[in-house]
């Protein structure tokens, strides 16, 4: 890469732009784990710079130390974010694969709480974009049930061990008892319920597409 001066300095640097949506706070964050493979992060209770910590984990394929430390957090504080974070988060993840075990418990949740509440905020957002965001619903509902969760990610890293939170297969459990708050991993039968995800995402899909765009209904 081409070498540039530094304003105000006399030294020439190789400049690397980040994605403006990760402020300066975060990026260094991560740009410390990089160096001393220690998390340094004094945001962990605000749930949209954690969100930032998150994209860029996934942007720049951050290790998975720091990955899982972002998700611990959010975990504890996604159910009581607004809508729109929690869909923001699930499009983030939406991005990694359907097998990536450690996104898993966090995405689950997300899309818990879109099955739940995604009807609300369906008709504020563009008709297309509903459509995507029900789709990649549509397929890790299905990738849950057909594989479901048995264990839980292993959270012995010392980064992330205060975080006091356990890892849980949401979707198993709501599979069972859809709209119930508990959250205690239960061993269910996944296909024998697999109905009511269909009749809770085509009731948040009918609710929230926009009448006046027919021709973006799923």
């Amino acid at each position: 890469m081409p070498l540039k001066p530094l304003a105000g300095q006399n030294i020439q640097a190789a400049l690397i732009r980040i994605d403006p949506r990760i402020s300066q706070d975060v990026w260094r964050t991560a740009l410390q784990f990089m160096y001393t493979n220690v998390v340094h992060c004094n945001f962990t209770h605000d749930v949209n710079l954690m969100v930032e910590l998150l994209h860029a984990c996934l942007q720049y394929k951050l290790p998975k130390a720091i990955q899982e430390f972002t998700q611990a957090h959010l975990m504890r504080f996604v159910s009581d974010a607004p809508l729109q974070t929690v869909m923001h988060v699930f499009e983030l993840i939406s991005e990694s694969p359907l097998d990536d075990a450690t996104l898993r418990p966090l995405r689950d949740m997300t899309l818990l709480l879109l099955l739940q509440g995604g009807h609300m905020i369906f008709p504020e957002i563009d008709a297309r974009k509903a459509c995507m965001i029900m789709q990649n619903m549509v397929q890790a509902v299905e990738f849950s049930v057909f594989n479901p969760s048995t264990q839980s990610l292993d959270m012995s890293h010392s980064s992330v061990q205060h975080a006091h939170w356990k890892p849980q297969d949401m979707l198993s459990q709501s599979v069972q008892s859809v709209g119930s708050s508990s959250r205690s991993v239960q061993n269910v039968d996944s296909l024998s319920h697999s109905n009511q995800f269909v009749d809770l995402l085509s009731q948040s899909a009918y609710n929230g597409i926009p009448q006046q765009s027919p021709q973006y209904v799923i």
